[in-house]
Order: C-alpha cells, then structure tokens, then sequence
C-alpha cells in the first residue's frame, strides 16, 4: 500500500514536472516563470529586495529557420537556452522560454548592475558558441536583452509594469542595432512595449 501510494506520489510530481517544463530546451516554460514571478514579486515587497527581469530575443530568428530549416532552429533555441542556464549562478534565479525564440530570466535580489552582469556572461556564452547566421550582419547567432529592476513596495499593484518595462527595453535593443543589452528604468512611464497585444511592428 505504502508502494503504491508512493508511486502516485511521484508520478504526480513528474506530471506537475512536466507541466512547467519547456518541452524544447527543458527550462521552465511561460506558466512556471508566471507562477515565480508573483512568488518573487511577494518577496521584494516584503522583504525591500531588488528584482530584476531580463527579456531576451534570438536575433533575425525567422531568417535562420528559413535559412536552415526549423531542426536546426531548434538546435539554435536549444543552445540559447543552454547559455542562457550557465550565465545564472544561484538555485534561486529562474530562466523560461517565454515563447517562440524569446526567452526571460526572473533574478530575485538583485540589482540593476547585478543583472547586467548575468546578461553580459550571457552575450559572451553565446558568442562562445559561435553558431553561423549567414542572414544575419553579425555573420553568427546573436541575442538582444531588455532589462529592468524594481524594489520593494514599487512592485505593490504595478508587477506587470516590470515586465513591460524589459520588454520596452529588449525593443530598444532591436531598434538600436541587435545584439545589446538596453536598460528600462521601472519608474519610467513605459510606451514602446506592452505585454502581451501592442508590441511595435520590428523585425526579428
């Protein structure tokens, strides 16, 4: 009896596993970054810690599947994702696919500056890997990073406001050239980016 409950225990665990797990690059998919992002944002509040988000998108991704083909476009997605999971260091930080090629990395107590540092470890993965692009101008896979951070009560009601404001940062980012890090202060009144619906019409 002990055996069986057990097994279901664990076959629940493995569901509830793969329910918040990207079946692509295996990191954590759009619903398990939801799910932390309002644990983490909960925290901040609490406990006046910073908390940063880091948006980030494939540059030209469209070319390279078309270039390609969707296998090795999901190869490419595969070794973002990999870089992307080495560039974090604590069993706290959380890397997602949010979607397509962009991906997003929740860094709970941490700074601005601090996050800057994970996002350019990142860049210097990626270009490690040196995965030819012949579509793109930089000649191999590059990636565009948005950033933003908050702290304590600025978070109280205004959550989203974070994500929109790395979004807001990562299309700075595509609008200024590809393959850079630009940063969104939170306080800032957002309007180039919206989460979700709104986005400005940029070619990936």
């Amino acid at each position: 009896m002990k055996q069986a409950e057990a097994a279901l225990q664990l076959s629940a665990q493995q569901l509830r596993s793969l329910a918040d797990t990207d079946g692509l690059t295996s990191l954590a998919n759009r619903r398990a970054f939801d799910t932390a992002f309002a644990r983490e944002v909960e925290k901040c509040r609490d406990t006046q810690v910073p908390l940063s988000v880091l948006m980030i998108d494939v540059d030209r991704f469209k070319l390279y599947n078309d270039t390609y083909g969707h296998l090795a476009g999901d190869e490419c997605l595969r070794a973002v994702g990999n870089c992307l999971g080495k560039s974090v260091k604590r069993s706290t930080d959380i890397v997602a696919r949010y979607g397509g090629e962009e991906f997003v990395v929740l860094l709970p107590n941490t700074d601005e500056s601090g996050a800057v540092v994970v996002a350019e470890d990142f860049r210097r993965l990626l270009s490690d890997e040196n995965l030819p692009h012949a579509t793109s101008e930089f000649g191999k896979v590059t990636a565009s990073i948005g950033i933003s951070s908050a702290r304590g009560d600025a978070l109280h009601s205004h959550a989203q406001r974070l994500l929109a404001a790395a979004d807001a940062a990562l299309y700075q980012a595509k609008g200024h050239g590809r393959n850079q890090i630009k940063l969104q202060p939170f306080a800032e009144q957002v309007t180039a980016a919206k989460v979700g619906n709104g986005r400005p019409a940029i070619t990936r």
